[in-house]
């Protein structure tokens, strides 16, 4: 049975990564964060959010100044529903803006099955009521760092206020090779920097009415 709808405004109150993976996450990174949601209410089948997540290091935590960063989606939920996250790896930002550019366009190309499906691109934020980023993501497997999923079974795990932290795992194993020594000859050796399963991080939300 469905419960209620939901006007809900999803919040980023920190990102957090374990796992150094091949790049040092000393400096600054950027990463793509999609959030796609199953079934967010009777007759739409999955709805689609992706922004850009910039890391000073291993950990960022969003304060009232970066409210225009932290805002993950807004939409009306019926619960029950769930919440699929996936991280990329460190991107550079032409990688950032392209992959972004091209769920830009898959979000255009969709049908709006409603009006209130119609919402516009703005800025590092763009939306489809598709799983267009998983699409993205499949055709290139190497950029996937972390995935998890979130259910909302119940109206209260939409309550005001509530914040919850979602566990991230790596959907794939994350490898580079390097020579052993400075010979020509010698066979690359692949190290594995992140195994298949691993916990690699986690996004803390908070979800508030939607204005």
């Amino acid at each position: 049975m469905a419960g209620k709808k939901h006007s809900v405004c999803a919040t980023l109150v920190r990102v957090t990564l374990l796992t150094k993976g091949a790049e040092s996450l000393s400096s600054k990174t950027r990463h793509t964060l999609c959030a796609t949601l199953v079934w967010p209410r009777v007759g739409i089948a999955s709805r689609a959010y992706a922004r850009s997540v910039d890391l000073p290091g291993a950990e960022r935590a969003y304060g009232a100044a970066d409210w225009t960063d932290a805002i993950l989606f807004k939409e009306t939920l019926q619960p029950p529903t769930a919440l699929e996250l996936q991280l990329t790896v460190p991107l550079g930002d032409e990688k950032a803006a392209a992959l972004l550019a091209a769920f830009a366009k898959a979000a255009v190309k969709r049908v709006a099955d409603e009006v209130e499906d119609a919402v516009p691109l703005v800025g590092d934020l763009v939306a489809a009521p598709i799983d267009a980023f998983a699409n993205l993501l499949a055709k290139q497997p190497d950029l996937a760092l972390g995935r998890g999923l979130l259910p909302l079974a119940a109206d209260a795990d939409l309550a005001a206020g509530r914040e919850v932290e979602v566990p991230l795992f790596a959907p794939r194993a994350i490898t580079e090779q390097s020579n052993a020594s400075r010979s020509r000859s010698a066979p690359p050796r692949k190290r594995t920097l992140v195994r298949a399963g691993e916990h690699v991080g986690a996004v803390v939300l908070r979800f508030d009415p939607a204005e």
